[in-house]
């Protein structure tokens, strides 16, 4: 008996161990990802152009992305560009001192610009009217009235970043407020999220996005456009072969505008030949992306789907919970895996593929991402800053588990 038990146990540690392992970080700097022709090949594609010279840092959580951007704007001499979804002071000590800065920087001198979704701005519309006042020029994406939304609330400003003086910046999925909810008395709905901080020429290509942006907003001249410098190839052996700073900077134009991100992703599930790990808030994708995960999980790719469950998203609205259903519903039954949150509401957005590419930003892997919302990404090649991503998505890996009653709900009625 004893025997038996040991080996049930010992199979079950065994089962554990092989699927908390895997992946293992591996850089083949001679992945064709990393190739001229392939970058030249997306350069075209996506209207990007790969940069060197760049320095990037992980931000993990509200705290650490909020203290850089806290500790960038009280640096800024020149400007500071700020884009969001949600701006919120509300009994939050941080944002509070955020607004702080930027007023003090106004009234010095420093030239401060802020889109803000508009339809998420009467949640604390008396903090935009005191910056306003204190000399912050703002302007609202798509407004609810008059706007050139066919569907009310459907097309949002949905990029996350900062950029001061034109070469640092922090982008990700964290909005404009302090998601640890410090004004709750509990923590039911504290949540996960991730940014990454930029210095170099793909923030320089984030800053000179936001003049465009601005301008296709306001139709009249606001900050002007830097010049980029793409920043010199490392010619180095050993720091060549680890990719180190190379980034580029990606962009989705809202609703029917270009989807450079859409375009790239692709290409990269389409010719990924290891692993591919997407985390996002939730799943709903588009046929085109369902049948291209499919057929690289069929050719032997290992694909792996992160995202929320009921039990982290309980809160979320009730149109939140259908996509439980209709975007779990296409991988049930193939190749492709999904893992679902069980503690903590994850908002990152992250691609990882073959261990030489990623991509973190406010893309997620749902329709409103895909196909209507402005979204923005910085996409890395560098082997250290990958390296720290795959542990951070392996810690969260760990939260995670199968869709057992989804799909058992699915096959039942698939039945009948």
């Amino acid at each position: 008996m004893k025997k038996t038990w040991y080996l049930i146990l010992g199979t079950v540690w065994f089962f554990q161990l092989t699927l908390w392992a895997w992946p293992k970080f591996e850089y083949d700097p001679h992945h064709p990802f990393l190739s001229t022709d392939f970058q030249k090949e997306i350069n075209l594609l996506t209207q990007s152009e790969v940069t060197y010279g760049n320095h990037v840092e992980l931000l993990i959580d509200a705290l650490s992305s909020l203290t850089k951007k806290i500790e960038l704007a009280k640096s800024a001499q020149k400007t500071i560009f700020l884009s969001t979804m949600i701006f919120l002071t509300h009994l939050d000590p941080l944002m509070q001192e955020f607004c702080d800065i930027l007023i003090e920087k106004a009234k010095s001198g420093v030239s401060v610009y802020f889109i803000m979704d508009e339809a998420n701005s009467y949640v604390d519309s008396g903090i935009f009217k005191k910056l306003e006042r204190n000399g912050i020029h703002i302007v609202y994406f798509n407004p609810l009235f008059g706007g050139s939304d066919p569907i009310p609330f459907s097309i949002r400003m949905h990029e996350k970043y900062m950029v001061v003086d034109g070469t640092q910046a922090v982008i990700g999925g964290q909005n404009m407020y302090d998601e640890r909810y410090p004004f709750l008395p509990f923590e039911a709905m504290n949540w996960r999220d991730t940014d990454i901080y930029v210095e170099g020429p793909a923030a320089q290509q984030m800053a000179n996005h936001f003049v465009d942006v601005w301008a296709s907003i306001t139709n009249q001249t606001g900050p002007q456009k830097i010049e980029i410098t793409p920043g010199e190839l490392e010619l180095d052996p050993q720091k060549r072969s680890s990719h180190l700073g190379e980034a580029r900077y990606l962009y989705n134009e809202p609703y029917t505008g270009n989807k450079w991100i859409n375009a790239y992703y692709l290409k990269l599930i389409r010719q990924a030949q290891h692993h591919i790990i997407w985390a996002a808030n939730q799943v709903v994708l588009t046929e085109e992306f369902e049948i291209a995960l499919k057929e690289a999980a069929n050719r032997g790719v290992k694909v792996l789907l992160m995202t929320n469950s009921w039990s982290t998203a309980w809160w979320q609205p009730v149109w939140y919970q259908y996509f439980f259903w209709t975007g779990y519903r296409p991988f049930f039954g193939s190749n492709v895996e999904l893992r679902l949150y069980q503690s903590r509401f994850n908002h990152s957005k992250i691609l990882y593929v073959d261990g030489v590419v990623t991509s973190i930003g406010s893309f997620n892997h749902d329709y409103m991402s895909l196909q209507n919302d402005a979204e923005s990404t910085v996409v890395s090649y560098d082997r250290d800053f990958n390296e720290k991503v795959l542990k951070q998505l392996v810690m969260d890996l760990e939260d995670t588990s199968g869709p057992g009653f989804w799909a058992w709900l699915f096959q039942l009625f698939s039945r009948n």
